[in-house]
């Protein structure tokens, strides 16, 4: 977690509202680092995707 850190400061830092839709990382152990620093900030819970996917859904290719 402590590389994160800086990550995590940024998300404390979000207002009311912003809590991203999705959490991205080709790192499947630092996406759950972010949802974990997320959830600690309470901040929500937003799905965890690999990028790849992301850009399949943005395309509508699901």
């Amino acid at each position: 977690m402590k590389i994160g850190k800086p990550v995590f400061k940024a998300m404390a830092q979000m207002k009311e509202g912003t809590a991203p839709d999705y959490i991205s990382s080709d790192c499947p152990l630092a996406g759950h680092h972010i949802a974990q620093g997320l959830e600690v900030n309470q901040l929500g819970t937003p799905a965890l995707a690999h990028p790849l996917t992301l850009v399949r859904t943005a395309y509508g290719l699901d």
